[in-house]
């Protein structure tokens, strides 16, 4: 959070592949900061869709897998952008459900450990 990532990468000088992020795969992102109305005299700002990377073909994707959940008023929501050259919408899609199977656990019983949550249901 202190370091610019530019200056991360110069300092730890990751093997670099262009078709790959030089420091991790896999993401997960909470986006939980309140997002205000941004007005200007004379100008009309809206949000265009979900996904930061929206409009790019996913198989082009740095990253091998994201998770990106938003906080609104209505609770969480998230999404999935996956490399398709590595994972096909059935398995993202079972990897949603044992994630919610986990926090549905997790939320039911905040004082067990992370290592005895089932990602499976009964």
């Amino acid at each position: 959070q202190d370091l610019p990532f530019e200056r991360l990468v110069q300092e730890l000088q990751p093997a670099r592949e262009a078709s790959r992020h030089p420091i991790f795969q896999v993401l997960f992102a909470l986006q939980n900061v309140p997002q205000e109305k941004f007005e200007l005299p004379g100008l009309t700002l809206s949000k265009v869709g979900d996904q930061p990377v929206g409009g790019v073909d996913p198989s082009l994707y740095r990253l091998d897998l994201a998770f990106y959940l938003h906080e609104g008023d209505e609770g969480l929501h998230g999404f999935f952008q996956y490399a398709t050259d590595l994972f096909d919408a059935a398995t993202v899609k079972r990897l949603s459900e044992h994630l919610t199977q986990m926090l549905m656990e997790a939320v039911a019983d905040a004082d067990r450990p992370l290592s005895e949550l089932a990602m499976l249901p009964e």
